[in-house]
């Protein structure tokens, strides 16, 4: 599966994630997730550093552990 916008604050995700992985579960899905930053990444209108990537990548990572571990 897809995701994206997961490293934002939760009222500011593109989707439901929370009713996406209960579905998931519901169904019995056991496959993997995956987490897609669309490039460029920009902040504060300049061109974002490698360092945002990974910043990102680790918020979006918590968000998934935090969410996996309530459903």
């Amino acid at each position: 599966s897809h995701i994206s916008s997961c490293f934002l604050p939760e009222e500011l995700w593109d989707s439901d994630y929370r009713l996406f992985f209960k579905k998931m579960k519901k169904i019995g899905y056991e496959g993997f997730f995956s987490y897609e930053q669309c490039g460029p990444v920009y902040v504060n209108h300049r061109m974002g550093t490698i360092e945002e990537v990974d910043r990102r990548a680790e918020i979006g990572l918590q968000n998934f552990r935090k969410l996996l571990a309530e459903v």
